[in-house]
């Protein structure tokens, strides 16, 4: 009977190992912050879905950092939510954007009660995704250099639809496959 060898990791694998258990701890945080700002945003302003379909695009979530409130974003202009805009934006949401951002918030069916709580609930919340954003770039990037360093690594993502991050976790669960099968045998050496 046959039993498989048991095969342990080289520095390379082991990285991608570690790497990859830490990404899904970060993705999951990411996650999680992300559900937490669609709910903040249902209870204190959920009119501004109507602005911004998708609220982890950058014109939502620079909004909701430079104007968290609905009731201090009614008593502005529109000059003055694109001026906010500009300073963080190269491309802001334009004035019409702006004009139905401030009468939505005039007209929102959000919380007003505890809104300086709310308020800093937001902020937390748009830093733990920020971190997360942050970590996950990096732990991605540290990634795809262990990548390198394995010398079969780059034929496999020349075939379409593997991406670095899929091919690292494969990698850091499995380990070394370049051992795994034997190689074909050539015509010359089949000759008894």
């Amino acid at each position: 009977m046959y039993e498989d060898p048991v095969r342990f990791h080289s520095a390379e694998y082991e990285e991608l190992l570690v790497l990859m258990a830490n990404r899904e701890t970060v993705v999951k945080r990411l996650v999680s912050a992300v559900n937490q700002i669609h709910r903040w945003v249902d209870i204190v302003f959920p009119e501004l879905r109507q602005v911004f379909k998708i609220l982890t695009c950058k014109g939502a979530l620079e909004t909701l950092r430079l104007f968290p409130l609905p009731a201090d974003l009614s008593k502005l202009e529109p000059n003055d939510v694109i001026a906010g805009w500009k300073k963080s934006m190269k491309r802001h949401s334009g004035v019409r954007r702006a004009k139905l951002l401030i009468e939505l918030a005039k007209q929102t069916v959000g919380s007003s009660q505890a809104t300086q709580a709310y308020k800093l609930h937001l902020e937390h919340l748009l830093e733990e995704y920020d971190l997360a954003n942050t970590q996950l770039r990096r732990i991605e990037a540290e990634a795809k250099t262990v990548l390198e360093r394995i010398p079969y690594a780059a034929k496999i993502l020349a075939i379409i639809g593997i991406s670095a991050i899929a091919l690292a976790g494969v990698l850091g669960e499995s380990g070394d496959l370049s051992g795994l099968y034997p190689r074909k045998h050539t015509a010359a050496s089949r000759r008894p």
